[in-house]
C-alpha cells in the first residue's frame, strides 16, 4: 500500500501532459516543465521539487513513506528558485534569484541572489546574511553554497567577497551566525573540503579566466601554497580537476590527463610531492568524463565515461549492479545518470535521456530495484514523435576510424531523405548518443541529421584530438565530406539534397565546406562561426595577449599567423568567397566575445560584394552560446525556413 501511495504522491507533484500525435509544434521544444530539480533528503524519505507557474515559484515536498501530507511552500513571484538542497531531513536550503521589473515588465531594474533556509514544513525561514549590510553591499550574489556538511547539518560553507578577496564562511542555517573559515584571493573560484568541512584544496583563476591555480593548505605554516597551474582553453575542460579526498593526508583523487598519457583518467594525486600515485579508473578507448562520489563520506566509488552512451565503472558490485539494472530497465538505449542519492544509498534520483527519450526523472529504490517515473524535461514530446538515432562507424580516406550519429526522420529510416550534416563546435568537443533538441526538431521536419565526431574532436584521447591540429579546412573537412559520401553510398542521402550547418567551429566548417565547393551541399548555415582565421588570431592576441595560454593553444590548433600566414589565409572563407556558390545563412550574437560578430560581418560583406546569396541575422543581447528560449526559437525558425527553401522532400 505504501508503494502505491508514494507513486500517487509523485504524480501529484508533477502534472501530466496530454500528447497529440501530429507534426511537433516548435513551441514544444521550448516548454519549461512546471516542476523540476527533484532532490532527496539525506535519509531518502523526503522528496523536494521546484514548481513554477506564471512566474510564481514554490517548493513542493513529499513524504515518500506516506506518513505526512504533501507540502507546497510558496517562495514568491519573480523569486526564481535556482536550486534546492537538503542540509538535513528537517532543513532545506534554496537559492533564490530576486528580480525587480519595471511596470511593463520589459526592463529589469535590479536583481540579486540569496540563500534561504527553512524547515520541512515551511516554518523557521531564514535569509542567510539578512541585515548584514557590510556584506550584502559587496555581494549581490550570495546563493552559492560551497558545501553542505553531512556531519554538521546546522552549518554550511558559503564564499563571499570581502575587502578585495573571496573568503569562505561557515554559517549556521538556524541562527544566521557565521565565522571565517579561510581566505582566498580576488580570483578564488572554489574550495574543496573534507567531510568535516576543512578546506584541503583551493582553486584560483586570473582576471582573464585563462589560467587555473591550485593551492594546498600547509597546516604547519598555516598558509596556502601553490602546487599546480594549468591553462584553460576556450572550449575545453581543464586537464586536471580534484574530485574527492584520498585515503591519506595530502592525497586527492583527480580527473586528469598527465603528460605522456593519451586519455583522461582518474588518479590518486599527492599534493605534497606533486606526483600521480596511482591510476584508479581508465578506459581503453575514450576519456573518463566524471566520477561517482558517495554522499557524506565523499568516498570515490566509481567513474563515468561515454563511448557512445554513458557508462559506469567501479570496483564495487553494489555500485555497478544497480546501474546495469537501471540501464536494462530502459532497454540499454538511454543514458542513465544519478543526480541525487540518499546517504545510505537506498534511494536515488535518475535523470534518463536518449534519442527517443527527451530527459525524464525517475525515483529508483535500489534494494527492490523499483523504478518510478516522476517528470519529463520536455513534457509535450513523445517517443513516437522522435527520430531513431543510429551509431555509424566509418573510416576516413586516410584510414582513421571515426564515429557518427545519424538521426532518421520518423517513418523514413531506410530510404533517402533530405540530409543535414551537423559538425559540432569546439572543435575539441564531441557529440553523444543522446537527446538533442535541435537534432530532433530537424528530424521532426523530415530531415536526416548526421553528427560526425571528426578528427580533432575531444573525448577520444589526445592523439585523436591532435590529429585535427592545423587541419582546419584540410583533413577535418575531408572527414565531413567522407561521412556525407557514406550517406549517399548507403542510399540515405542524395547528392544535391544535402546541406551543412554548425555553430562556433561547426560554423567555420560549414563555411569551409562552401569554400571547397565539392558539389555535395545545397546550402550552409554558420552560427557564431569563424570566417577569417588571421583576423580571429589577431583578435585573441589583442584580447588576451601573445603570451596567454589561450593564444598559445590556438597557435597549436589553428596555426601561426607569422610562419603559416599563407595557409591560414587560404582556408579563410571570407577571403576566398569567389567560389562560394550556394546560399549561406549567417547567425551571430551581437555580444559574442569568444568569436566576435565581426567574423560573420566579414563573411557577409565578402559574399555581398560578389553578389552571392547570403542572409545575416543578428541576435541582440546574446553572446556565443546558451541563448534564452526566445532567441533560440528565433534561430530554429530561421533554420527551418532556410532548409525548407533549399532542400526538397521533407514533410
Amino acid at each position: 500500500m505504501k508503494r502505491i501511495f508514494s507513486l500517487f504522491v509523485l504524480l501529484a507533484l508533477w502534472p501530466s501532459a496530454v500528447l497529440a500525435e501530429q507534426v511537433v509544434p516548435i513551441e514544444d521544444f521550448f516548454i519549461d516543465p512546471v516542476a523540476r530539480a527533484p532532490e532527496l533528503s539525506p535519509s531518502g524519505r523526503y522528496l523536494s521539487v521546484v514548481r513554477e507557474q506564471d512566474d510564481f515559484y514554490s517548493v513542493g515536498i513529499a513524504d515518500l513513506s506516506g506518513r505526512e501530507a504533501q507540502q507546497l511552500i510558496p517562495i514568491g513571484k519573480d523569486a526564481h528558485v535556482l536550486w534546492l538542497e537538503w542540509a538535513s531531513d528537517d532543513r532545506l536550503l534554496v537559492g533564490v534569484l530576486a528580480i525587480a521589473y519595471s511596470k511593463n515588465r520589459k526592463v529589469i531594474r535590479s536583481f540579486a541572489s540569496r540563500t534561504l533556509a527553512f524547515n520541512r514544513d515551511g516554518s523557521g525561514a531564514l535569509l542567510l546574511f539578512d541585515g548584514e549590510r557590510r556584506i550584502l553591499t559587496k555581494n549581490r550574489f550570495t546563493s552559492h553554497i560551497s558545501s553542505v556538511l553531512p556531519d554538521d547539518p546546522q552549518n554550511v560553507l558559503i564564499p563571499l567577497w570581502q575587502n578585495g578577496r573571496v573568503k569562505l564562511y561557515k554559517i549556521n542555517i538556524y541562527t544566521g551566525e557565521y565565522d571565517l573559515v579561510s581566505e582566498g584571493s580576488a580570483h578564488t573560484l572554489r574550495w574543496f573540503v573534507d567531510d568535516a568541512g576543512i578546506p584541503q584544496i583551493r582553486v584560483d583563476t586570473d582576471r582573464h579566466e585563462t589560467m587555473l591555480y591550485f593551492y594546498k593548505f600547509d597546516k604547519t605554516e598555516q598558509i596556502w601554497t601553490e602546487y599546480k597551474r594549468i591553462d584553460t582553453r576556450e572550449e575545453e575542460e581543464p586537464d586536471y580537476w580534484p574530485i574527492a579526498p584520498g585515503p591519506e593526508e595530502n592525497q586527492f583523487y583527480v580527473i586528469a590527463l598527465p603528460e605522456g598519457e593519451d586519455r583522461t583518467a582518474i588518479y590518486l594525486y599527492d599534493t605534497e610531492n606533486e606526483t600521480y600515485l596511482e591510476k584508479v579508473y581508465s578506459h581503453p578507448e575514450v576519456d573518463i568524463e566524471g566520477a561517482l562520489v558517495s554522499y557524506g563520506s565523499k568516498e570515490l566509488v566509481g567513474a563515468t565515461f561515454y563511448k557512445d552512451r554513458l557508462g559506469l565503472m567501479s570496483n564495487r558490485p553494489d555500485v555497478t549492479e544497480p546501474f546495469e539494472h537501471a540501464n536494462a530497465f530502459f532497454g540499454n538505449e538511454s543514458n542513465v545518470r544519478y543526480t541525487n542519492m540518499s546517504k545510505n544509498g537506498d534511494r536515488a534520483i535518475l535523470y534518463v535521456s536518449g534519442p527517443k527519450r527527451p530527459g525524464e526523472y525517475y525515483l529508483y529504490d535500489l534494494p527492490s530495484r523499483q523504478i518510478s517515473k516522476m517528470n519529463s524535461r520536455w513534457p509535450n514530446l513523445s517517443a513516437s514523435q522522435l527520430g531513431r538515432m543510429e551509431i555509424v562507424h566509418f573510416t576516413a580516406r586516410d584510414g582513421l576510424a571515426e564515429t557518427a550519429y545519424v538521426t532518421h526522420p520518423v517513418g523514413r529510416e531506410n530510404v533517402s531523405a533530405p540530409t543535414i550534416i551537423l559538425p559540432h563546435g569546439g572543435p575539441e568537443a564531441r557529440d553523444y548518443y543522446d537527446f538533442d533538441s535541435m537534432v530532433q526538431f530537424l528530424a521532426s521536419r523530415g530531415y536526416r541529421v548526421v553528427q560526425p565526431n571528426f578528427r580533432g574532436s575531444g573525448g577520444f584521447g589526445r592523439k585523436f584530438a591532435e590529429a585535427g591540429y592545423k587541419e582546419w579546412g584540410g583533413k577535418m573537412q575531408d572527414d565531413l565530406e567522407d561521412v556525407t559520401n557514406l550517406m549517399i553510398s548507403k542510399g540515405l542521402a542524395t547528392k544535391g539534397n544535402i546541406c551543412i550547418a554548425g555553430a562556433s567551429y561547426g560554423g567555420y566548417a560549414s563555411l569551409a565546406a562552401v569554400q571547397r565547393n565539392s558539389g555535395l551541399f545545397n546550402c550552409a548555415i554558420s552560427v557564431s562561426g569563424i570566417s577569417q582565421l588571421l583576423e580571429f588570431m589577431e583578435y585573441v592576441e589583442d584580447r588576451l595577449g601573445e603570451d596567454s595560454d589561450t593564444y598559445q593553444y590556438w597557435l597549436k590548433v589553428i596555426g601561426d599567423p607569422e610562419t603559416e600566414r599563407s595557409r591560414l589565409f587560404a582556408w579563410s572563407p571570407a577571403s576566398n568567397a569567389s567560389g562560394m556558390e550556394i546560399p549561406v545563412l549567417l547567425i551571430h550574437g551581437e555580444d559574442d566575445t569568444r568569436v566576435p560578430i565581426d567574423q560573420s560581418e566579414l563573411m557577409e560583406g565578402a559574399l555581398k560584394r560578389l553578389k552571392k546569396p547570403v542572409r545575416f541575422v543578428k541576435i541582440e543581447e546574446e553572446g556565443h552560446s546558451y541563448w534564452d528560449n526566445e532567441n533560440e526559437m528565433k534561430f530554429f525558425q530561421e533554420m527551418e525556413t532556410f532548409f525548407a527553401k533549399h532542400l526538397t522532400g521533407q514533410f
